[in-house]
Parts: C-alpha cells; sequence; structure tokens
C-alpha cells in the first residue's frame, strides 16, 4: 500500500510540475528510512536537537 500510495503522490507532483519532492522519516525509524530510498529518495540533510 505504501508503494502506491509514493507512486501516485509522484505522479501527482509530477503533473503539478513540481521540481522536486521531500518526506521526513525520523532517524530512529531505519524502516522508514529505508521505505523511501528504496523510492528514489536520498538524504540531503541531518537535522540534530537536544531536550532542554
Amino acid at each position: 500500500m505504501g508503494a502506491r500510495l509514493v507512486a501516485g503522490f509522484m505522479t501527482w507532483a509530477k503533473e503539478q510540475q513540481a521540481r522536486r519532492v521531500d518526506v521526513t522519516a525520523y532517524a530512529s525509524n531505519p524502516d522508514a528510512i529505508k521505505f523511501y530510498e528504496r523510492h528514489g529518495f536520498a538524504a540531503k540533510s541531518v537535522t540534530l536537537e537536544a531536550q532542554l
């Protein structure tokens, strides 16, 4: 189901003439990261945070 959702979104984005799409996955969720990588997404930045 997830693959179909990504494919549909990518098709829609192309039809809207989008030049890129972004997704967010928590670093603590390696399965989500692998899922998006399988669908052509690549890491572009890392956000670090600290609890106060």
